[in-house]
């Protein structure tokens, strides 16, 4: 425990110390918004939030005028239970389409839900159908959710970038949540709950928009199902993705201890505003504004550690502030403290969630990252639920300050326990971005976790060749693989034709992977710069994944059965 809480604060405080200043912030910020694909992404995620956020307020407020506190309760219960159960459905389509073509139909689709829910709202239709239409768009919204989840990898470059765009991300939730819940105030205020509606479409709007200015991608080969397979199975590869590799494991299990936190807050902060501070029942909004403020700032906050690949800190940070911001509160206990606990409590949260989503983007397979984050959000629901149960039963035997004392401990207790395996989840913020470009545009790689690649990216060597000059000789033992950087190379096989292969392109795997000497001549058509990777690195990595195998293996047999194949 004590070697924990001094790894994260000399982590945190090197953090500071090598420059994070506000110009400093500025520029790792500016990642997230580096390209045209990134700006239109951010802006259709901060809109669907604001959406999203905003119709669990609006739900409630009429589920309330039609039936009361009952209704309510069930409004929770019709927007969580469908999208839980859903979920792994709808993240299956996330890995299996266009994923930039389903978060624009997923806005779209959840354009036209909002509508009609203010259409059947303003013309007192019966609660039964508002809550069918509110179910549809939370499995619509949940599903669109997770495949952005899924698909902002392929819109960066490099670690730091897509640890940027997670913070700025996570920001926009945050700030989301809190101009969902003006938007509907302000509407129900002025006008009703059908205009809330109304506005919180036009937020949808404005997301469809911003997605479909993306250019749609390309499904991979490597994301179709296998021949053969059922879709049971094809269902359940995200289930089993995460016990195969140890450090996606931490990295659930870290978000599903948050999940639980989370449950546990939602109801402690009522508690405490009604209990404790004795605020009133309108404190309790303001209590979740404080959250969402802080976790707004905590999103950005998080820049700093995020933007150096420092994701175990990360997350450690986040457990140290959540853990103070929780304590204090239990100390202090009034007003003005209250408030800004959990203002420190939502940056802490922010700061902690945003590594954990990095990690598993990092991590899980390509091939089936949708699913995995499907997976995630069962978790999340059913995690948070059940810290909605034990919190009453906290209070009930342990007091307020005893039940946001427990809370406190929850997640500094885990990782000082999984305390070596977080702090292996750092990354190398400084990978070489042209080689990562290369090899994740590579078939035989684009299935492998983006953690995988960036560690070949990163033992990878480059090395010069001049026009002209031996790169390898048929009959020689293979031990290394090559791709292509800058040039071109020509390709003399045994039947004495030739070919070519230009930049993107690679050679040298039928050797190392069908353990034969080397079947061609190959050599620069011009000056080139190659990327080498050993063969035991190579073999490690394709050979460890099934996809990146078949892939890599199906290559490899139809150019050696090709007299015009590559080496």
């Amino acid at each position: 425990m004590c070697g924990w809480i001094i790894w994260t604060a000399t982590s945190y405080v090197l953090a500071v110390a090598r420059g994070v200043s506000i110009k400093n912030a500025a520029s790792v910020l500016a990642e997230g918004f580096a390209t045209g694909d990134l700006r239109a992404f951010q802006i259709g995620c901060g809109a669907s939030a604001l959406g999203l956020w905003g119709f669990t307020v609006a739900l409630a407020v009429a589920a309330y005028q039609d039936g009361g506190t009952t209704a309510v309760a069930v409004a929770v219960l019709i927007r969580t239970l469908p999208a839980a159960c859903v979920a792994p459905i709808t993240a299956w389509l996330g890995d299996l389409r266009s994923r930039r073509g389903a978060v624009a139909v997923g806005a779209a689709a959840s354009l036209a839900l909002l509508a009609a829910l203010a259409l059947v709202v303003g013309a007192h239709g019966p609660l039964v159908a508002v809550f069918a239409i509110a179910a549809a768009y939370a499995v619509v919204a949940t599903g669109t959710r997770l495949t952005q989840a899924a698909m902002l990898p392929e819109l960066t470059h490099g670690p730091r970038q897509l640890a940027s765009a997670n913070s700025v991300w996570s920001a926009l939730e945050n700030g989301g949540f809190l101009a969902g819940s003006l938007v509907v105030g302000v509407a129900v205020s002025a006008g009703s709950v059908e205009l809330a509606f109304l506005l919180l479409a036009g937020a949808c709007a404005v997301a469809a928009i911003s997605f479909a200015t993306m250019p749609c991608d390309q499904t991979p080969p490597h994301r179709a199902p296998l021949p053969g397979t059922t879709a049971l199975r094809e269902l359940l590869l995200g289930v089993r993705e995460i016990p195969a590799d140890s450090q996606l494991r931490e990295a659930v299990g870290l978000l599903g201890a948050l999940s639980l936190l989370d449950g546990l807050l939602d109801v402690l902060l009522v508690v405490v505003a009604l209990r404790l501070v004795r605020i009133g029942a309108g404190g309790v909004g303001w209590l979740n504004g404080a959250w969402g403020a802080g976790g707004l700032l905590g999103g950005l906050g998080g820049l700093a550690l995020l933007g150096r690949g420092r994701f175990g800190a990360a997350i450690s940070a986040g457990g140290v502030v959540i853990a103070v911001a929780l304590v204090l509160l239990a100390a202090l206990a009034d007003e003005a403290s209250a408030l800004a606990a959990f203002a420190v409590f939502g940056a802490g949260y922010a700061l902690a969630d945003s590594a954990g989503q990095t990690l598993v983007q990092r991590l899980a397979s390509d091939e089936v990252l949708a699913r995995t984050f499907g997976v995630v959000e069962t978790l999340y629901l059913l995690a948070a639920g059940l810290g909605a149960i034990v919190a009453p039963g906290l209070v009930a035997a342990l007091g307020v300050r005893g039940a946001l004392l427990v809370a406190a401990g929850l997640l500094p207790l885990l990782l000082a326990w999984r305390h070596d395996r977080v702090r292996r989840s750092d990354a190398d913020a400084a990978v070489p971005l042209p080689e990562l470009a290369l090899l994740r545009s590579l078939d035989i790689f684009a299935p492998l976790p983006l953690a995988t690649v960036e560690t070949l990216a990163a033992r990878a060597s480059t090395i010069p060749v001049r026009a002209g000059a031996a790169i390898i000789r048929r009959g020689e033992i293979g031990d290394r693989f090559y791709a292509i950087l800058e040039g071109e190379v020509d390709v003399l096989r045994a039947d004495g034709s030739t070919v070519s292969e230009s930049a993107g392109g690679y050679f040298g795997e039928i050797a190392l992977l069908h353990d034969v000497p080397r079947t061609a001549d190959v050599s620069a058509h011009g000056d080139c710069r190659l990327l080498t990777l050993a063969g035991d690195v190579f073999l490690m990595a394709v050979t460890g994944h099934a996809r990146s195998r078949r892939t890599a293996h199906a290559v490899a047999e139809a150019r050696a059965s090709d007299p015009s194949g590559v080496s």
